[in-house]
């Protein structure tokens, strides 16, 4: 993966979470803050899987209680040196080399 033209730097997550709004009530909102680290145009990164933003609240031990939000965000696995985090989708190319 490398920046879209026109996207670079892209922001790195650690976790790919779904924006505020799709939040349920009573479930509590997970902050989306991106990384330190970003991809400047001209590098490219190994991706693995595509996913759609989500967030598994589990709260207690009694699976009925649990919820899952999901948002339209979809987000790319990369690997980032040794870890593995997440782009944006709509930031990111495929590139072969």
């Amino acid at each position: 993966m490398t920046p879209r033209p026109g996207r670079s730097p892209v922001r790195v997550y650690g976790r790919a979470y779904p924006k505020a709004p799709a939040y349920p009530g009573g479930v509590p909102v997970q902050a989306l803050v991106p990384l330190q680290y970003s991809i400047p145009a001209g590098q490219a990164y190994s991706s693995g899987g595509t996913t759609r933003a989500s967030y598994l609240r589990a709260a207690a031990f009694d699976p009925s209680e649990h919820r899952v939000v999901t948002g339209g965000i979809r987000y790319r696995q990369i690997q980032f040196g040794h870890r593995i985090m997440f782009v944006r989708a709509s930031d990111v190319r495929p590139v072969t080399r």
